[in-house]
């Protein structure tokens, strides 16, 4: 766990997110490209840079990475690897997805990982640990469509100071593919953002747990 409680701790303007595989099958490399480019976010394709500005990421349409070969596992362990405990896995196919909202001189970001471990243990294990990372949130809620799935939901999540932040985060697995969303945004408006992504993906919307 001191992977996600470091991460946790240093999330203080962005937001982590992972996205879902779909209803009854994993999703692949082809199937997140389609889907992604689709709602106009870019593809960089092997690169694992995303935009930053300063300190913050700056992908206002949505930005990602996503490979089924010997990239995967790079990018697993340069970008992923905290998410699952600092455990070190193999895996087939990674996924990595940056999409900025901006709220006065703050960057409120949602993103998304998705994994395929060789492993079935493993994914359970990355299940397991952000379940329990985000079940003392408010507003929680579990099930299975297609794959089993834990969303949550937490109002006035005051990361930054004076600000009124809500909070949207969700797990899912189907056997060894296992995705996450976590999301950040302005306690004044709906997220558009992670709406946006989980429709795309066919993900449960993490805003259903209200």
């Amino acid at each position: 766990m001191n992977g996600i409680k470091r991460f946790a701790a240093g999330a203080l303007i962005v937001a982590v997110g992972i996205a879902s595989v779909g209803c009854t099958k994993f999703k692949t490399r082809d199937d997140y490209i389609e889907a992604l480019t689709a709602i106009d976010a870019q593809w960089i394709g092997d690169s694992e840079t995303i935009s930053r500005d300063e300190k913050n990421f700056d992908a206002l349409d949505g930005e990602f990475v996503v490979a089924d070969d010997d990239r995967a596992q790079e990018f697993y362990d340069d970008l992923m690897k905290g998410y699952n405990g600092l455990r070190d896995s193999e895996v087939d196919m990674a996924l990595y997805y940056v999409e900025t909202s901006l709220y006065g001189d703050m960057h409120l970001n949602t993103y998304v990982i998705s994994v395929t471990f060789k492993n079935k243990d493993d994914a359970d294990l990355m299940y397991k640990e952000w379940k329990d990372f985000i079940s003392g949130f408010d507003d929680t809620k579990s099930g299975s469509i297609g794959k089993k799935y834990f969303i949550a939901y937490q109002e006035d999540f005051n990361v930054v100071s004076g600000e009124d932040i809500d909070l949207e985060s969700g797990v899912y697995q189907s056997g060894k593919q296992v995705s996450i969303i976590y999301s950040l945004h302005e306690s004044s408006r709906e997220d558009k953002a992670a709406g946006k992504v989980c429709k795309a993906l066919g993900l449960v919307d993490p805003a259903k747990a209200k």
